[in-house]
């Protein structure tokens, strides 16, 4: 039966109420839905490219949708306009023929929006979930849909033969159409279809957040929000209900209901679809409107001090900001007495709840026996931390860790082509295929056998001690607190008793203990002292500052029983021995210098203050004297709680790797990678420097007192110099530490806290501060450390990619450089204005290493300006730039001691035969490293001269007298493999690094700031030999060497696109692997030494590249890769003739497994004995640099 044949068969008389016209009202409510979904969808398109990046199928499938939307509001328009709203009796035959034509095309674009618009929900929620069942789910109904609605579509397309029919005159040629009821069926059963795909898609969310560990509001928020298309779910009901409308003889008046229902399911169910993910877009534009940071508003991870992971959930569902040089509010009273502690007891037990307040972020099963963590119900939760609340695409969807390069199923391949074809960055990939350094991954990216010389706790809320250190007075199961106890008894202490407690590595935090019975009825005190070093374990602490030898030890008040911690403020950076005493005659008021409460100074706080900033001081108190003696104290369990490395929710979750034959190397990239997670902190828990935060927050705290809540910077987490202290953002030691963080844990956004840290102090010079705050607020400069931040800047994009920071930074920057580079003079040398650096005495003048430093950076910022912004403006200083860079080549010659066979440290007094003639390690490492030295001969020559002033204990730094510093040593390293001298950098490696593990007095466990030439753990500069930090970003330069230079893996340009992979194995390893990963992908090398059954001995090269990377791999001769993937290669060692270079081949597996057997001929060469250096007495003391 021909839809239009009630043209001609209509009997009815005018209809009541005559010649109404709805029309108006269906174009009024059409724009306005239109408008609302469109927005929407625009919104969405912006929050993935601008700010979460990580546009998908699922975001390009829905602004697909959208347009076809368009096109069905349009033919809504166009059948308006030809008579719907209206009653048929009025229209003309023309006018409804057209009604008709443009009715059979919104119902195509119905069927066919709808599907598509599911398949978009379907695949976002695919992105979402890693997990195998649901995603087997997700992919049947993307498969029910396409089977249900692909016929119907069809069914409804052809529903007339010819096509035409349906909107001609039926006594216009031949023709036939379904009739009117198989119409309505059509449409009930695609209804159908569509009303339980739209409960299962509102209801799936409910499923995927069933047992993610979040507080009751933000999970119904979220479901809810997720849910909308059970309104979709509603309104399709009706209009289904409505379908019989088809067969109204009135349709242009009695269709209106099922018009208005088909407007508002399609947009509505658009809308519902879009409005979770622009939720970063609404607290951009939020942080915007009200002046705050957006970066830190959407990386808001404020959590509490006993939470050991800070969720991305908590990033972007918790309020709040923070300002510089203020004070965290985190000056609650003793928690003591019957409060009970988030205190795990049993593996399994959830450790992140914090006291009073509600647990944010992922349920992370930990073991305490320090296994491995699982990440139960964990997988939903990293994805929809990726689509809900980061800046950058997580891509953490890995449905097992130990998964190497596959992919999952047909559309990653697609992902893949649609990324490295259209955007050349990574889309939402397994694991293996780029991370994010904004969400960490939840599970070590390489895991294998080197994990079990990772150092970082499994379960980071909840550390006990190994062993008792000493046990001194009246003191009853002095080891009952010990990791390995497993008694209900506990260790009692009376007046004078003392028990020293050893960690099985250094660490950080908030001490807590459970005081099961005290005899005193009143308040008494147990005293702490933290050290790091053995040598300063008693009942004093080590030192903070240097204003007095060691620091005051912290009396912790006990009134009752029940679990009791430390102040949030009284978190200790760094410590490895723990003592615990009661003093054997109660403390005076004096002493108890922690407790007394906060007084403001005096008078007017100055504009440099801030009102937010904490005031410590003291006025006296009431005195606490008691004058019984039944202080009796007795502990059950004592445990830390680490509040360092805030951004990794699991901190055994290593991005990068490293192992080698060698059991010592090993240990020191763990010690090094393991520093820099002590030295990454909270930044409201900053600033040892006592003295400097008096500037901002005015505080009274007494010589030798010491705090850690001193906000340095905005944001979630920064890396600092020293983890005990100053624990500020020195650039200085960025240079060492950022490479470090990124081959290792790959915490970028620490760094980058720490660069915002720097710019925003900017002097109007253009000058840069010496560090963060506290410093920068009195002018605070270095010349060299403000180069540090220009290189730290390169080192952040380099493996982040984060191009828009960049941007947002440029012009900053630019006036940094202009800056530095205007101090190149005539002469071609940077001539230093300040005498700053990294303590060392001598930096003045025209500077070997302030030149060679400055000569890098410009050539690092000519590939910034010219490849990565593209700044025009800046692409024409080029020539400029680059013609200072040739001068500056010219100009260091001027510094060469041809004697000596090295540069002098400056033009005069310490340069070439200059009454203090110096030739620098810190200045000669980075002529090498630079590359300003352009002859290769001369090169090596230096190397090998800086190699002949070794020690027993490792390179002196010859500018800094009586000093071996691991910072101006990690240049060196550099230096060496510059110069094609990789043996001596594994050599000085293992020489002075494993120093450091295993020396006297050490921690064996992180790496130290600096020590003396003859091994004793005194850093010469500072008097108090306690105040040497034992936990130094600067010192871990082997955690970067050992993959960048050993290894090899260079990144040319940012995240590794293009890449040069050129291992060393050198005479000291037998063999060595290791990788790291970036945002695009994973980076790995592998080398051995083995024989052939036929060729003699070899050297194999097995090495892995991101998809869709290209660079070149030199390993004899030189060869390309493109497009990324794997790789194997031979070098063959006996080759007939010991002068000709090496035969290199590359291999298959195959003929890998058929020829390669084990090489037990190889031994590792002898290291030569060096003498112990001698310390120049009357030199240490000139040396001292008095600080603040």
């Amino acid at each position: 039966m021909d839809p239009n044949l009630d043209l001609i068969d209509y009997k009815g008389g005018p209809p009541a109420g005559g010649d109404q016209n709805l029309g108006p009202v269906i174009i009024g409510v059409n724009v306005v839905v239109l408008t609302a979904s469109t927005v929407i969808v625009i919104l969405r398109t912006i929050t993935r490219i601008w700010l979460t990046r990580n546009f998908g199928w699922d975001d390009g499938l829905m602004v697909f949708t959208q347009v076809v939307n368009a096109c069905g509001m349009g033919f809504v328009g166009a059948e308006v306009s030809n008579g719907l709203g209206r009653h048929k009796f009025y229209l003309t035959e023309r006018a409804y023929l057209k009604f008709l034509k443009y009715d059979y095309l919104d119902w195509a674009q119905v069927f066919a929006t709808l599907a598509l618009c599911k398949i978009s929900i379907c695949i976002f929620l695919l992105r979402l979930s890693s997990f195998r069942r649901l995603r087997l789910w997700l992919h049947g109904l993307i498969v029910v849909i396409i089977t249900s609605h692909v016929p119907l579509f069809f069914l409804i397309v052809f529903q007339c033969r010819p096509v035409r029919k349906y909107w001609t005159n039926p006594l216009d040629g031949p023709g036939v159409c379904f009739t009117r009821a198989t119409v309505e069926t059509i449409i009930i059963v695609q209804g159908v279809f569509s009303i339980v795909t739209d409960f299962v898609c509102a209801g799936f969310p409910v499923v995927l957040l069933w047992n993610v560990q979040l507080n009751k509001r933000t999970k119904l928020g979220l479901e809810l929000l997720m849910g909308l298309g059970v309104f979709t779910a509603v309104i399709c009901i009706v209009r289904t209900a409505l379908s019989g409308s088809v067969k109204s003889t009135n349709v242009t008046w009695g269709g209106v209901p099922n018009a208005f229902s088909r407007i508002f399911e399609i947009n509505l169910g658009i809308i519902a679809a879009c409005a979770p993910i622009i939720k970063p877009l609404v607290r951009y534009l939020r942080a915007k409107a009200t002046g705050q940071d957006p970066h830190n508003i959407l990386y808001r991870t404020k959590a509490p001090s006993m939470v050991p992971s800070h969720s991305v959930w908590y990033h972007h569902f918790m309020r709040g900001s923070r300002v510089y040089g203020s004070t965290s509010n985190k000056s609650v009273p003793w928690r003591q007495g019957h409060q009970p502690m988030p205190q795990p007891s049993a593996p399994g037990l959830d450790t992140q709840q914090s006291l009073g307040l509600p647990l944010e972020g992922p349920r992370v099963e930990t073991n305490i026996e320090g296994g491995e963590p699982s990440l139960h119900e964990e997988k939903s939760k990293r994805s929809l931390q990726s689509q809900l609340g980061p800046i950058f695409d997580v891509q953490d969807q890995l449905e097992s860790y130990k998964t190497r390069m596959y992919f999952s199923d047909f559309w990653d391949y697609l992902f893949v082509g649609y990324n490295f074809l259209f955007r050349q960055t990574p889309l939402n990939l397994p694991l293996h295929a780029g991370i994010s350094h904004v969400t960490l991954p939840r599970q070590a990216v390489f895991p294998g056998p080197w994990d079990e010389y990772i150092k970082a706790p499994s379960n980071k809320s909840y550390i006990r001690p190994q062993k008792v250190w000493h046990v001194e007075g009246p003191v009853a199961f002095s080891e009952a607190v010990l990791d390995w106890q497993e008694t209900s008894t506990s260790v009692t202490l009376d007046p004078g008793g003392l028990v020293i407690l050893e960690f099985a590595e250094n660490i950080a935090g908030r001490a807590c203990f459970d005081i099961s019975s005290t005899d005193s009825h009143s308040k008494t005190y147990l005293a702490l002292a933290f050290s790091e070093s053995p040598r300063f374990a008693g009942r004093l602490p080590d030192a903070t500052t240097d204003r007095q030898e060691r620091d005051l030890p912290l009396f912790l008040p006990i009134e009752g029983t029940g679990a009791t911690c430390v102040r949030p403020e009284f978190v200790r950076g760094a410590f490895k021995y723990l003592t615990i005493y009661v003093p054997e005659h109660p403390p005076k008021p004096e002493d108890i210098w922690s407790e007394h409460e906060p007084s403001l100074p005096p008078g007017d706080t100055d504009l440099q203050s801030n009102p937010n900033q904490k005031h410590l001081g003291f006025h006296g108190g009431t005195s606490h004297h008691q004058h019984h003696d039944k202080r009796r104290i007795s502990i059950s369990s004592l445990y830390i709680n680490c509040t360092a490395f805030p951004s990794n929710p699991n901190p055994r979750a290593y991005t990068g790797y490293f192992s080698s034959s060698s059991t010592l190397l090993n240990r020191i990239w763990y010690s090094g990678a393991y520093t820099l997670q002590l030295t990454t902190i909270d930044p409201a828990e900053g600033s040892a420097l006592i003295d400097y935060n008096r500037a901002v927050d005015h505080n009274h705290s007494p010589q030798g007192s010491w705090y850690s809540n001193f906000t340095i910077a905005n944001g979630t987490a920064i890396t600092t110099d020293g983890a005990k202290r100053d624990r500020m953002a020195y650039p200085g030691d960025m240079a060492i530490a950022a490479p470090g963080i990124a081959v290792s844990t790959y915490d970028m956004v620490a760094v980058r806290t720490a660069l915002d840290s720097l710019f925003i102090r900017q002097y109007a010079s253009g000058a840069l501060p010496y560090a963060g705050p506290p410093m920068g607020y009195h002018g605070e400069f270095s010349d060299t450390y403000h180069m540090h931040s220009l290189l730290g800047v390169w080192n952040y994009v380099l493996f982040t990619n984060d191009v828009p920071w960049l941007q947002s930074h440029w012009r900053a920057y630019l006036q940094a450089f202009e800056y530095s580079l205007a101090k190149v003079d005539r002469t071609g040398l940077f001539h230093v204005t300040s005498t700053h650096d990294w303590l060392r005495p001598g930096m003045t003048g025209h500077n070997l290493e302030a030149t060679s430093l400055m000569y890098y950076v410009l050539q690092l910022t000519v590939r910034l300006a010219d490849e990565i912004v593209k700044d025009p403006d800046a692409r024409a200083q080029l020539e400029r730039w680059k013609s200072v860079g040739q001068r500056m080549e010219r100009g260091i010659e001027l510094l060469w001691c041809e004697e000596v066979g090295m540069y002098g440290d400056n033009i005069g007094r310490r340069g070439c035969g200059g009454h203090e003639e110096c030739t620098p390690q810190d200045g000669n490492s980075w002529a090498l490293f630079s590359g300003i030295i352009a002859n290769r001969t001369r090169r090596y020559e230096v190397s090998k001269n800086l190699r002949k002033r070794w020690t027993k204990y490792g390179a002196p730094a010859t500018e800094f007298p009586n000093v071996i510093s691991p910072f101006a040593s990690s240049f060196e390293l550099l230096a060496h493999c510059a110069a094609g001298n990789h043996d001596a950098a594994v050599e000085l490696t293992e020489l002075m690094w494993g120093y450091m593990l295993d020396g006297e007095g050490f921690t064996n466990s992180t790496c130290v700031e600096g020590y003396r030439i003859d091994g004793d753990i005194q850093y010469p500069a500072y008097w108090s030999s306690a105040r040497n930090s034992h936990a130094h970003g600067w010192s871990t330069g082997p955690t970067m060497v050992l993959l960048t230079e050993i290894l090899g893996i260079h990144l040319e340009t940012p995240l590794g696109r293009t890449f040069k992979i050129e291992p060393h194995l050198t005479k000291w390893l037998k063999n060595a692997r290791g990788g790291f990963a970036t945002g695009l992908g994973r980076f790995e090398v592998v080398l051995r030494r083995m024989k052939t059954k036929d060729f003699g001995r070899v050297e194999v090269l097995d090495l892995e590249t991101p998809v869709g990377s290209k660079g070149t791999v030199v390993f004899g001769p030189t060869w390309y890769i493109e497009g990324g993937g794997k790789g194997h290669a031979v070098k063959f060692l006996d080759g007939e003739n010991d002068d000709e270079e090496p035969r290199v081949e590359k291999v298959s597996l195959e003929w890998m497994e058929e020829q390669l057997v084990e090489d037990h001929d190889w031994q590792k060469p002898e290291m030569e004995e060096r003498p112990v250096g001698v310390v120049d007495w009357e030199a240490l003391e000139e040396n001292y640099v008095p600080s603040n």
